[in-house]
């Protein structure tokens, strides 16, 4: 990622100074205006929007910027399995924290990796449920989950459903099951 200072305010410099320090960015020599940061430019963007105390309007995002390092960034594909009727996780990179969660996944027994393509693993339980979990509770940033809307389609209608209705003549709640 790089960071452009559109003036040298001792704010911006030692907040980049700070970020120096800590072997998280390097001043480019050529261009003392410009930083390289480590990573890709959505976290650096939202950490610094949350922790830097810039307004949130003073940090400019170069949109194609943003699109192509999302692009590049380390993904899980979260799909449906309907034959088997459950969720497929395709890892884009074998990255110890997505192998280290799958893993953890397969020792609660909720998880299965499958042998003829380890980088995808097979989740028991439907797609939304599953996406849902991993976005609250894996620790992973939203953008590195990606959704198949498809197969979120295809895995909602294969869910067993409930439909409430009023039965007048009795006065009573009625409910039909779909499967």
């Amino acid at each position: 990622t790089t960071a452009t200072l559109s003036h040298p305010l001792s704010r911006f410099t030692d907040y980049f100074d700070m970020l120096e320090e800590e072997g998280k960015a390097q001043q480019d020599f050529a261009n003392p205006s410009m930083y390289q940061l480590e990573g890709y430019l959505r976290p650096n963007a939202n950490s610094m929007i949350n922790s830097s105390g810039f307004e949130r309007h003073l940090i400019k995002i170069d949109k194609s910027s943003l699109k192509a390092s999302d692009a590049a960034q380390p993904t899980i594909t979260l799909g449906f399995d309907p034959v088997n009727a459950c969720t497929t996780a395709t890892l884009s990179h074998p990255l110890s924290r997505f192998t280290d969660y799958f893993d953890m996944l397969e020792e609660e027994g909720k998880a299965q990796q499958d042998f003829a393509n380890p980088s995808m693993y097979q989740l028991e339980g439907y797609l939304r449920p599953n996406a849902n979990s991993m976005i609250n509770s894996s620790g992973f940033e939203r953008h590195l989950i990606k959704i198949d809307k498809s197969s979120l389609k295809a895995s909602d209608a294969a869910q067993p459903t409930i439909t409430l209705g009023f039965d007048p003549v009795n006065a009573c709640t009625t409910a039909t099951l779909s499967h």
